[in-house]
């Protein structure tokens, strides 16, 4: 085994697809698959994370959600495989309702552990907000094994000191849950990627004489008026992650089938992002971070995607994020199930138009299965 260091280069999107992706429309998936990768193919892992990539009831029924990120998934591979003389392949993929994470890897490398976390965190401890991670151990020829673990993240959402709370909460019931399930992985030691609609939004109220095209105030705003970066500069959250400077235009809300006019019901805000953990002496390089153009085949979605490409190194020495004090109160996986039950079987009445009285019958029916 080699002792020459190496070096990872890793291409991470996020994007929240609205509830609307268009999967029924495969030469358009095609281009969106190629417009949420980087333009050079080079890189040794793809990292795609999705919020609402399907209706929220369709989150209640696997049968539904996980074919259509699969089939997101063959998209991305085929292109990448038509683009680089390398070959790629699925590391993994998994879902927590309609909250997506696909891994995609170069395929010589050898996969020796792959784990996920699911984690629920939205009302009644349904699937409407929470997590989806990956952790998995990668070796390349002539390299050494090592951990990465990738967070998709969907957050409370809105503005206000109490959702502002309850999001910095929901992340530190993610990391507990991902710290607890990947115990066995060296979580801790290995490279770890926090990623999503964070939903964290600006503080104060909105300049409409902000100009978003200049670069001094884009940065000035997300250092000091941005939810996430104050929080995390008093202490409360991600502390040992890293985030590159922001340098691109708000990601929330746009008009949809507009290119890039916000919607101003909302305050536009950073919604979007993607951290790491730290490495010391900050040894990596960003290459970019930056949104994704809303070019037609996007403009289904309010939201901009965020890509993050990075250079990181191999982990020669142990790494370890701060240990959470303690664990979150256990979510109850019986009362998560019934109201994503409840929230799915509704969701489809409505969507197919289905009589009430049919609908509290098969909710009833099926609590009385569950219990």
């Amino acid at each position: 085994m080699s002792d020459v260091p190496y070096t990872w280069r890793v291409s991470l999107t996020t994007f929240n697809c609205a509830k609307a992706f268009p999967f029924e429309q495969r030469e358009v998936v095609s281009n969106i698959a190629k417009q949420l990768l980087p333009k050079a193919i080079n890189h040794d892992m793809y990292v795609i994370g999705l919020q609402e990539f399907a209706a929220i009831w369709q989150g209640s029924f696997p049968n539904i959600v996980e074919p259509l990120l699969i089939s997101l998934a063959d998209h991305i591979i085929k292109y990448l495989n038509s683009q680089s003389r390398r070959k790629y392949s699925l590391a993994g993929s998994s879902n927590t309702g309609a909250i997506g994470l696909i891994v995609i890897a170069d395929e010589s490398f050898v996969k020796k552990q792959v784990a996920t976390c699911n984690y629920r965190c939205g009302y009644f401890w349904s699937n409407l907000k929470g997590a989806v991670a990956i952790c998995c151990t990668l070796e390349r020829m002539g390299g050494k094994p090592e951990v990465f673990t990738f967070i998709c993240n969907h957050l409370t959402a809105n503005k206000g000191e109490a959702y502002k709370l309850q999001r910095i909460q929901d992340y530190n019931a993610v990391l507990a849950a991902c710290t607890e399930q990947f115990r066995l992985m060296s979580f801790n030691e290995g490279h770890v990627f926090f990623m999503g609609d964070l939903n964290f939004r600006l503080e104060g109220l909105e300049d409409l004489n902000t100009d978003y095209a200049s670069p001094e105030d884009l940065l000035e705003i997300s250092r000091n008026r941005d939810e996430l970066n104050v929080c995390k500069r008093k202490g409360l959250i991600f502390q040992g992650f890293e985030e590159a400077d922001i340098r691109f235009p708000p990601t929330y809300k746009y008009i949809t089938e507009q290119s890039n006019k916000f919607d101003l019901k909302r305050m536009p805000a950073w919604c979007d992002r993607i951290l790491f953990k730290e490495y010391p002496g900050s040894n990596y390089t960003i290459d970019s971070y930056t949104s994704v153009e809303r070019t037609p085949d996007l403009q289904f979605s309010d939201h901009k995607a965020v890509r993050l490409v990075i250079e990181i190194p191999q982990l020669s020495t142990a790494l370890t994020t701060n240990p959470l004090r303690s664990l979150p109160p256990a979510q109850s996986s019986l009362i998560g199930d019934v109201a994503d039950t409840v929230f799915g079987y509704g969701g489809w009445a409505a969507a197919n138009k289905i009589h009430y009285w049919i609908v509290l019958f098969l909710i009833g029916f099926l609590i009385i299965r569950i219990l």
